[in-house]
């Protein structure tokens, strides 16, 4: 395939995505080639063998995001005429990457189906294409830039970083254990206690005598009422001092 074959008055104007014709032949002892055993090749039998292939190739725009070197958008659409017209001017007056090409003519046969043998020869001409055109492109600036530096800012020495963990984990320890400790000591005289020490026992205690001296499990029992008895009442009055205070009569 050369430049020949290209009419002088197609070079310009090319649609998007652009049609071209591959033919090759190649050593006849690659007859023997795997891919040639696939039906949808035509072979020559006289003294060569070869092939002819009927392509087509788009030329993209591409957008792509890039982050530490990894791709993490990529969009293309079909570049407009314009943008053809240069690639494929460039591509069909080079006779650049035309040995990679009959080299891979040569072996594309050996692979193991006729689309296998398809997708390389694809391949190889996509890598000679964008060899070439790159002399008709320009550097041009990202749309957008983000660099990241990591700093160091503090530093601390090995020894008081493990005495702060470790006294940060005997004070979790220390709290296990008092904790514990409380929950042993909760039963029997600390909940009495505890209940004594409410609203409802400090006035049992104030105003029932000796009944709210006796031992019991429910606040209630230590008033007299519980028990039938007649409960006292509990009145205000002057006390001595001139203040005053609670009286039950």
């Amino acid at each position: 395939m050369n430049s020949s074959m290209i009419p002088s008055e197609a070079l310009y104007g090319w649609p998007n995505p652009f049609h071209f014709g591959a033919a090759a032949y190649v050593d006849p002892t690659s007859g023997s080639a795997p891919a040639f055993n696939s039906p949808e090749l035509l072979l020559v039998a006289d003294g060569v063998t070869g092939y002819i292939l009927l392509c087509n190739s788009t030329v993209y725009d591409v957008s792509y995001n890039t982050v530490n070197g990894s791709i993490t958008r990529f969009d293309t659409t079909p570049s407009n005429g314009t943008v053809t017209d240069i690639f494929q001017g460039a591509q069909a007056q080079s006779e650049l990457g035309s040995y990679y090409l009959l080299q891979i003519a040569n072996l594309a046969p050996f692979s193991s189906s006729a689309q296998e043998m398809a997708d390389k020869l694809a391949y190889a001409f996509s890598q000679t294409f964008l060899a070439i055109v790159t002399s008709a492109l320009n550097l041009d600036q990202a749309v957008e830039v983000q660099q990241r530096t990591t700093s160091l800012v503090t530093r601390i020495e090995k020894a008081p970083l493990f005495t702060l963990v470790g006294a940060n984990l005997l004070i979790v320890l220390l709290g296990i254990v008092f904790g514990v400790i409380a929950l042993v000591n909760s039963a029997g005289e600390v909940r009495e206690v505890q209940a004594r020490l409410s609203i409802v026992g400090l006035i049992a205690d104030h105003f029932e005598g000796k009944k709210a001296k006796e031992g019991t499990k429910n606040l209630e029992d230590l008033f007299e009422e519980r028990d039938g008895q007649a409960s006292g009442r509990v009145v205000i009055q002057t006390s001595d001092r001139g203040g005053y205070e609670y009286q039950s009569l």
